[in-house]
């Protein structure tokens, strides 16, 4: 693994038992209900520089959990998945001075976020795929540039995982589910099956690349926004 790190990704470190911290977690708003995961992990921590831009991400799960009792006393508990994905964020460009939510269209079916309006933005393809809500109407509008919602969009649709977005404070705080585990590293068995492992190799350094795409994706390295 650090062959892997030093050989393609130098500017970057990996801590395979770190991961982002819950209080980061819960302070990016984008789970309604991860306001207090009853049981939270992760792993496979990388951080560090892409370009100019500083990025930390790690594979994180968050769950809550739900205690009934039946009829005659016996107690069931059942743990139930807030997010089973990559957590990602970085320092963003333009300061927020509110909050910003940039949620997956299915959302819509759970409700408004508490305190926060419904965005309309100009840009239909991106509703189409996106629902925003923000506490100021005027400042999503600025946050979210034609440009950047064409990057995101992209991005997601490049991707094919379903991604949320938050915007806070000078931070942008990103959740992509892919429906897999991410990082699996190359077997270690590369004596007895070097052919499976140079493949492996390149499978995990392909991961690597295309979560760290993000940040040319959404151009974070470009300081002066239009």
């Amino acid at each position: 693994m650090s062959t892997i790190f030093k050989n393609f990704f130098p500017s970057l470190t990996y801590r395979p038992k770190e991961y982002i911290p819950k209080e980061l977690f819960i302070s990016s708003l984008l789970f309604a209900d991860s306001s207090r995961p009853d049981r939270y992990r992760g792993e496979d921590r990388i951080e560090g520089k892409v370009g100019s831009t500083d990025i930390a991400l790690s594979e994180v799960w968050a769950e809550y959990m739900t205690e009934t009792t039946d009829g005659e006393g016996n107690r069931k508990v059942e743990w139930h998945t807030i997010f089973k994905g990559v957590f990602f964020v970085t320092k963003f460009p333009k300061r927020a001075r509110s909050t910003v939510l940039v949620y997956p269209s299915t959302f819509r079916f759970f409700g408004t976020p508490a305190k926060l309006q419904r965005v309309k933005l100009e840009d239909p393809e991106f509703e189409k795929h996106f629902d925003v809500f923000s506490n100021d109407q005027i400042e999503a509008r600025y946050i979210l540039s034609l440009s950047l919602m064409r990057r995101m969009l992209d991005f997601v649709l490049k991707t094919r995982a379903r991604v949320r977005f938050s915007f806070m404070g000078e931070y942008m705080f990103c959740a992509m589910d892919f429906g897999k585990n991410f990082f699996k590293a190359p077997s270690l068995f590369r004596s007895v099956y070097p052919l499976l492992y140079e493949e492996g190799y390149r499978q995990y350094v392909k991961e690597v690349e295309l979560l760290i795409s993000i940040v040319e994706e959404l151009n974070l390295n470009q300081r002066i926004w239009l």
